[in-house]
């Protein structure tokens, strides 16, 4: 019998820079990638393996909103809630800011929209 996979979510930062930036190649191959030197970044660990990735911005011209900038998961681990747990990550770091509005887009995913309609967002 194999265990579940458990997840570990941490905020991350500076030495981490590389891994981010290869999620982004990896996962959104196609999208202009977000810097994440700027922001607020996590990763899901799994065995000690990175797993996932979520960032978070403030909104320049709205400074009392976030952006929920970038989220992926890979393959085998997606069906998880681990989607879900990161969205409830930046919007609890958003509260901690002080920032009154969190928005997201999703483009042709209804996973992801479905993800963000569960934890509270409207279209």
């Amino acid at each position: 019998m194999t265990l579940p996979d458990r997840y570990v979510i941490r905020e991350v930062s500076g030495r981490f820079l590389r891994e981010l930036t290869g999620f982004q190649f990896l996962l959104f191959p196609n999208d202009d990638h977000v810097d994440p030197a700027k922001g607020f970044w996590w990763l899901a660990f799994s065995k000690g393996h990175p797993v996932a990735c979520a960032g978070m911005t403030v909104i320049s011209d709205w400074p009392q909103a976030g952006f929920l900038c970038r989220a992926g998961v890979l393959g085998d681990h997606r069906g998880k809630g681990l989607q879900r747990r990161l969205i409830r990550v930046r919007t609890n770091k958003a509260k901690r800011l002080g920032l009154t509005h969190v928005i997201s887009t999703t483009y042709d995913n209804p996973s992801s929209a479905n993800n963000h309609l569960a934890e509270g967002f409207r279209l």
